[in-house]
């Protein structure tokens, strides 16, 4: 492991141009799965404070550690125009490991929403990381309680670079003469990022839930399924729909969910 250093934040910096300078971070020196200047594996601070305060995040405190030594700390924050964002920090003998994020487009504003657009919505994370090596869909035909909408989840990897996108949003579910499952990924309510050294300690999706369990126990009860069995298509192909074409929907039979 390369020598950790400590992250320095510029003084004197109101949130406005706080903003600014996060904005030239993710433009020029950090690049996911750095995140806001924390490079797991290399950023050694003993507190989130330097990096959170300005913007409003807090620190949770740490809980207890993980059987191979990796603490979790949380933050979160709903005071400014990232609107609410939180999440949790993985650190191993004070050097961060990996990084969990949560974000919320349709709480942000101004600022804050333009650059979660620009930087982490699916089409600009595309645009930027190429193509992913797999994407997972999770998906119901019957919800188990009435209601005509539910929740998808796209799960977009890059594994050579330690990344994992898990956008989130409704969609209706469909009617008993619908044969297809309609989903629009420009309806989007939260956005995890799942950001480690590609080369980290542990699966970062391990940490999904706070506990053990993984993509392999979703995909074994179907909670989630590959791109390519949901919809036919490759994942060249939707790369293609998503970074390059005017398309933000797919449909997938309703019997795969049934």
């Amino acid at each position: 492991m390369d020598t950790p250093t400590p992250f320095l934040v510029p003084s004197g910096l109101n949130e406005e141009n706080y903003l600014d300078w996060l904005f030239s971070l993710n433009n020029e020196t950090c690049k996911l799965p750095c995140w806001w200047g924390i490079e797991p594996e290399s950023t050694n601070f003993s507190t989130l404070d330097p990096v959170m305060a300005p913007l409003g995040l807090r620190e949770l405190g740490h809980r207890e550690s993980m059987p191979d030594g990796i603490i979790p700390s949380g933050f979160s924050n709903s005071n400014n125009s990232f609107g609410n964002v939180s999440g949790v920090f993985w650190f191993w003998e004070q050097v961060y490991q990996g990084i969990k994020v949560v974000l919320e487009p349709s709480s942000s504003t101004g600022g804050g929403l333009s650059f979660i657009q620009t930087h982490y919505e699916l089409k600009p994370i595309l645009i930027e990381y190429g193509m992913p090596s797999r994407v997972l869909v999770g998906l119901i035909a019957d919800a188990p309680e009435p209601t005509t909408t539910w929740v998808y989840e796209i799960w977009v990897f890059y594994d050579d670079k330690g990344m994992g996108l898990n956008c989130r949003g409704p969609y209706d579910l469909p009617t008993s003469t619908d044969h297809a499952i309609r989903v629009c990924l420009n309806r989007l309510d939260l956005i995890f990022l799942y950001l480690q050294s590609p080369n980290g300690l542990r699966d970062f999706v391990e940490y999904q839930f706070g506990e053990e369990l993984g993509i392999e126990y979703l995909l074994e009860h179907q909670f989630l399924r590959p791109w390519e069995e949901v919809t036919g298509l490759s994942v060249a192909e939707f790369y293609s729909m998503f970074s390059r074409d005017n398309n933000d929907c797919f449909d997938s039979p309703r019997e795969l969910w049934q």
